[in-house]
C-alpha cells in the first residue's frame, strides 16, 4: 500500500513546551523528525533544504562500545554542516 505523507513519531512531551517558549520569544521553530539509518547526513540534508541558521541536538551519555558501534551524530554534523550553520548541543 501507499505510505502516508507524514508518520506520527512519539515524543516525550517536551516538544509542546519548546514550541510555546519559542513562540513567546518570537523564535521561528520547527521540529523535524525523519527516520534514517544515516542520521548525521539526513539532518545535514534537511538543514540545507530548509535553509536553517542553527541545528540543535540533544546529547546522551553512551558507553565507548555504543559510541564505536553507532558512530557519532555530533561528529558527522560537525563534518557535514556548512560553517554558516551553527551546531548547538545540549544535554549529556
Amino acid at each position: 500500500g501507499a505510505l502516508p505523507a507524514q508518520l506520527e513519531m512519539p515524543t516525550n512531551g517536551q516538544e509542546q513546551q519548546i514550541e510555546r517558549i519559542c513562540s513567546e520569544a518570537g523564535i521561528d521553530y520547527r521540529s523535524v523528525q525523519i527516520p534514517s539509518y544515516d542520521v548525521g547526513y539526513t539532518i545535514t540534508e534537511q538543514a540545507a533544504t530548509l535553509g536553517v541558521e542553527r541545528v540543535i541536538i540533544g546529547a546522551q551519555h553512551r558507553s565507548r562500545l555504543e559510541y564505536a558501534l553507532k558512530g557519532s551524530v555530533m561528529r558527522a554534523l560537525s563534518n557535514l554542516l556548512p560553517e554558516e550553520v551553527q551546531l548547538v548541543i545540549f544535554g549529556g
